[in-house]
């Protein structure tokens, strides 16, 4: 996710990237432990984390427009990211489940 950061920072204007910084920093432990009370896999909590915050930088008018504070919104996101994210792993599971018995 730093480099990711570190990334957007470099193509973002200084006062951009200071406010991501202070985002992340203030939100992502919060977002991040939030995810893994339902996913418990480390490694896809962190890229939904980092899927949360990319669609946070890309569109920032969704908190402006339903008049949430950055934390809701983000936490808004992070759940609809999460549970997308466990649909997906189930089709996934279920499609490689028909496969295996259909050979």
């Amino acid at each position: 996710m730093q480099q990711l950061i570190n990334q957007i920072s470099k193509e973002a204007t200084s006062s951009e990237a200071e406010v991501l910084s202070a985002l992340y920093d203030k939100y992502a432990p919060a977002v991040y432990g939030r995810i893994m009370q339902v996913i418990k896999q480390k490694e896809i909590a962190e890229k939904i984390l980092e899927k949360v915050f990319i669609k946070a930088l890309t569109k920032p008018e969704l908190s402006s427009k339903t008049h949430l504070t950055p934390f809701t919104a983000l936490l808004n996101q992070s759940r609809n990211k999460t549970y997308s994210t466990i649909k997906a792993m189930k089709v996934l599971k279920s499609l490689s489940c028909s496969y295996t018995s259909a050979s």
